[in-house]
């Protein structure tokens, strides 16, 4: 059996490039047993083309894979590292990476508007006859996003559990500042409902045709290593 087998160290990694964003939804990672492997825990990145990274710790309790699903997040960079507080080695026999599709929407239909002040983004795609587009939330969750769509005086990505980014902070509330603009690194958080006073959300709309509904389509990336 063919295994990557990093340097030895307390901070071993392992990184690829899918060479451009996908809509990543599930990695299934493929261990090799070492000497001390209960006692580790992995910490898994993804890093899109614009610099939003989200990462998550796997523990390795039981088995040799682990499995991170649910995750909705486009990202190019996959990166993984081992966390030990002695020096070790970070051997990988297989990282699985999973994604969708849509056949329908295509990111092309995407057109980003403001919303008013305490305007969720159902109401303001509603206005202009259009519809709030779930699945693009991906493409406007970015400082690149806002910066285009806002005078931001300073970008933040936050962890707090408020299904209102990304936004542009009006008014300085909840820890931050007026003037900052704020994406989540929660993807389950992303809500076409979500509004709050002081906050102005970046939303994600598409013209749509009555009956319309998106096809998701599995796509299986690559196995690694």
């Amino acid at each position: 059996e063919t295994c990557y087998q990093s340097e030895v160290s307390s901070q071993s990694w392992w990184e690829a490039d899918l060479g451009s964003d996908q809509f990543i939804t599930e990695i299934f990672i493929t261990l090799k047993i070492t000497e001390h492997l209960s006692k580790r825990s992995l910490l898994v990145s993804l890093r899109d083309s614009a610099g939003f990274n989200r990462t998550n710790e796997l523990i390795m309790e039981h088995g040799l894979s682990l499995n991170w699903t649910n995750i909705q997040t486009m990202a190019r960079h996959v990166r993984i590292v081992m966390t030990s507080s002695v020096a070790d080695q970070l051997i990988l026999c297989a990282v699985d990476i999973f994604g969708t599709s849509s056949i329908w929407p295509k990111p092309s239909l995407l057109k980003v508007l403001h919303s008013n002040d305490d305007e969720s983004c159902t109401s303001t795609c509603a206005r202009h006859q259009m519809m709030c587009e779930y699945s693009f939330f991906p493409l406007v969750n970015t400082f690149k996003a806002l910066s285009e769509g806002f005078k931001c005086d300073s970008l933040t990505e936050t962890r707090k559990y408020m299904s209102v980014f990304p936004s542009y902070i009006q008014s300085g509330d909840n820890g931050f500042v007026a003037g900052s603009c704020v994406t989540t690194k929660i993807s389950e958080l992303l809500s076409c409902s979500g509004h709050h006073h002081g906050y102005l959300r970046l939303c994600p709309c598409r013209h749509y045709r009555k009956g319309q509904v998106a096809l998701p389509v599995e796509l299986y990336f690559k196995t690694y290593i």
